[in-house]
């Protein structure tokens, strides 16, 4: 029985990412608002990224949060 009926099967959790090391694979504007999504609610996680080439805003971003 499909209690769901948008069909959403996703399940929201909540991690302290502070604890974690977190890989965000490209650099286009999905994972640009992974990012910044990342760096508003966890900046002290530690962020691994692995793109072909890197989108500018990411890039400055990214250059501006290294810590």
């Amino acid at each position: 029985m499909n209690q769901n009926p948008s069909g959403n099967t996703l399940c929201p959790i909540f991690l302290k990412l502070e604890n974690f090391r977190v890989l965000l694979v490209g650099s286009r504007l999905v994972a640009l608002e992974k990012l910044q999504a990342l760096l508003a609610n966890a900046p002290a996680t530690a962020i691994r990224v692995v793109a072909l080439d890197f989108h500018e805003e990411f890039l400055s971003l990214a250059q501006t949060a290294q810590h």
